[in-house]
This record gives C-alpha cells, structure tokens and sequence, in this order.
C-alpha cells in the first residue's frame, strides 16, 4: 500500500525534504502516492484514515504546536514515520524512559502509548544512556 509524503513547514526547503522523503522511501521499498504541503496536514490524516494509504512519511519532527501532524495523527491513530526522528527534550526522554520501565520495556507498546513512531523512541532512550536490543545490558541508570 503506498505511504503519504507530507512536507512540514519551516526553514528546510519542501524540495530538499522531498527528497530525503524520496530516498527514506526507496531504503525501505515504500510505493508513494501523494506529496501533501503543510497546509494539507489534515489531508493527510485523511488519506490514511480513509485507507488510501497505509501511514505517513515526513522529513523530520518541526517544533510540537497545537494542531500540528503530530497531534492531529495521535487524535486519529495515524502512524508517522520520520526520515530524521525528531529530538525530544528532557521532559519527555524522561517520562519516554519511565513508560519503557513500565511496560515491561517493550518499544512498539511505548510507542503506542505516546504516539511517537518506534525510531523516536529509541533515540530517546539512547539519548538517556538506556541501551536497547541485541542483548546489551543497560546502563547504570537503569
């Protein structure tokens, strides 16, 4: 099923975040359909609600505001997938690391819970010296 690309609004150019939305699709055998400008993040929503597509690829996370992607995609459970995962802020590493801790450190059901995509959540977890999978043993802040 193809994937939506949606160009986010800020400072990198919609051409150079099509192509890293491009080239994100052909590493990961994605079909994509549509590129939806910023104005049209409500369209996108709508195209994989509607089923038209499967989710949705961006280029990176823009600073969280009301009304954004991200907030309109946890209203209607829309998955997202970010080209570059977005950087999240202490607050929220901390509390990404307590829901890891308290779902039995399971990643798609921390993912889940927050509405972030799994990559977000594993750089979060990184980012807070928690390492993940392949059998490492975590650090002493776990």
């Amino acid at each position: 099923m193809p994937v939506v690309i949606y160009i986010q609004p800020g400072s990198v150019s919609a051409e150079r975040q099509w192509q890293m939305c491009v080239e994100h699709c052909r590493r990961h055998d994605y079909e994509w359909s549509v590129i939806v400008p910023a104005a049209g993040a409500a369209d996108a929503i709508e195209l994989v609600v509607s089923g038209a597509a499967e989710f949705i690829v961006t280029a990176f996370s823009a600073r969280p505001r009301p009304g954004d992607i991200r907030f309109l995609a946890a209203e209607r459970d829309v998955r997202i997938e970010y080209v570059r995962p977005p950087v999240v802020r202490r607050e929220v590493a901390d509390l990404v690391v307590r829901v890891y801790r308290n779902s039995g450190r399971d990643l798609h059901r921390t993912a889940r819970i927050l509405g972030y995509d799994i990559g977000s959540i594993r750089a979060a977890l990184v980012r807070m010296g928690i390492r993940i999978g392949n059998g490492t043993t975590p650090d002493s802040r776990e």
